[in-house]
């Protein structure tokens, strides 16, 4: 995770149509990648495709870090609630019906394919793997949650008991 693999692609001539995939391995791990609760994992694909000059010529997933980004593929299980709306917020007791897992089995891979369209020719790929332990969903949902009285009085009972709170915001 956070590794970072670079392709040439100065050998694909010149056009403007690119293909080019991804491939990311789960090799050194017993269990699904990401592991842990998979509904609640934040792990995503940032790719950047840059010419001979090192100048950008497109991104996608660069922006998920701060926010959702569509363009980001992320690797994530989804749990449905029985509207058929995906569960984001981890309330097991909504969950009907999972609706897809694109984690990865150990020993397994994914292939992640892109396509740009572009006026110059793509010299690099940088793909990276990122990873963080929540979803924005389930971080704004704890931050809200730490400043109902419950949450306060959590953070009291932390304090009473010697040790400092975590701010969740």
């Amino acid at each position: 995770v956070g590794r970072r693999w670079f392709y040439d692609l100065a050998e694909a001539g010149r056009g403007s149509e690119y293909t080019f995939d991804v491939v990311v391995r789960n090799e050194q791990s017993g269990h699904r990648f990401p592991g842990g609760t998979r509904d609640l994992q934040d792990t995503w694909v940032e790719v950047s495709v840059f010419d001979a000059a090192g100048v950008l010529l497109a991104q996608a997933g660069a922006a998920h870090a701060e926010e959702e980004d569509p363009s980001a593929y992320r690797f994530r299980s989804v749990v449905m609630d029985a509207n058929g709306r995906p569960e984001e917020d981890h309330l097991v007791h909504r969950f009907v019906a999972a609706a897809y897992d694109r984690t990865i089995a150990a020993r397994d891979a994914a292939l992640i394919r892109y396509a740009l369209r572009t006026r110059g020719v793509p010299a690099r790929v940088v793909a990276r793997v990122l990873h963080r332990k929540h979803s924005a969903g389930l971080r704004v949902l704890a931050c809200a949650d730490s400043q109902t009285p419950r949450g306060r009085a959590f953070d009291a009972m932390t304090r009473r008991l010697g040790r400092e709170p975590i701010d969740p915001c």
